[in-house]
């Protein structure tokens, strides 16, 4: 009994699909970050429009990353669980509907810290001459 072209190209389909569903999982943990809305940013005190993304690299939730967008000013991943952040490139991510991708893990680059905050769950720091705060 010979199998049909179609029953091996349906073969071929679903064992590259349950392969690259698998790639997937295990790595786009330390890529895929998915929009929230609470975070709020500041620039010098003054409320702006931002997009932000979190990820977690990791099983562990404190090791937490979050992407902040502000149009014009920058791009901004912060690191929760070493409570520190760096600038990061518009070349190093891609935006989708509610959902943004990194190209190179979440935790590489170099980190400094922030600015003390002022009260707690908040980020600050200096961003082209101006101080930037992103309170969750």
């Amino acid at each position: 009994m010979r199998i049909g072209l179609k029953w091996r190209y349906g073969a071929l389909v679903v064992g590259l699909v349950i392969i690259v569903w698998g790639l997937w999982l295990v790595y786009a943990s330390a890529h895929w970050m998915a929009q929230v809305s609470w975070a709020t940013v500041t620039v010098d005190e003054r409320p702006v429009v931002a997009d932000a993304y979190i990820g977690n690299p990791t099983e562990n939730e404190a090791e937490a990353f979050l992407l902040i967008h502000v149009p014009e000013l920058g791009d901004y991943l912060l690191n929760f669980d070493g409570e520190n952040y760096r600038e990061a490139s518009s070349n190093e991510f891609a935006r989708f509907y509610r959902h943004a991708w990194t190209f190179r893990s979440m935790d590489g680059g170099h980190f400094i810290r922030p600015l003390p905050p002022q009260t707690n769950n908040q980020f600050r720091f200096l961003s082209h001459g101006h101080i930037m705060t992103v309170q969750f």
